[in-house]
């Protein structure tokens, strides 16, 4: 399972099963307090992963992770190591991905004759 959106639930990230998809990367840059910025690659850097108010549950608010389009300060995130959850058990959460999805901006090709040859040459 991997972190991510999709093309309808774009505001809500939830765990997927891993498809290597836009929705499913992340791009990860650093302020300037050492903290880190999460944005997703579907959505762009306009979009960044934050957290909301979840509700009220026994008495406590709750915060659940959501895609904030205007950054009001929750999408800054620290990351630790958990030195005592220990080694790696499940190696499959180290698995690689056979493909992933790129997306590509406007492409134009121009060919010359000299590329493809003068026609009745072939």
């Amino acid at each position: 399972m991997q972190l991510g959106i999709t093309s309808v639930l774009r505001d809500v990230p939830r765990l997927l099963p891993r498809n290597g998809g836009l929705g499913q990367q992340w791009r990860i840059r650093s302020d300037s307090a050492g903290q880190w910025i999460l944005s997703n690659v579907l959505l762009g850097t306009g979009s960044v992963l934050g957290v909301s108010e979840g509700g009220n549950r026994k008495g406590f608010t709750t915060k659940v992770p959501a895609i904030n389009p205007s950054p009001d300060g929750t999408e800054h995130w620290i990351v630790t190591i958990n030195v005592s959850a220990g080694e790696i058990a499940a190696l499959d959460a180290l698995s690689e991905m056979a493909g992933l999805e790129v997306r590509l901006s406007t492409l134009s090709l121009r060919f010359t004759e000299k590329d493809i040859g003068e026609r009745g040459n072939d």
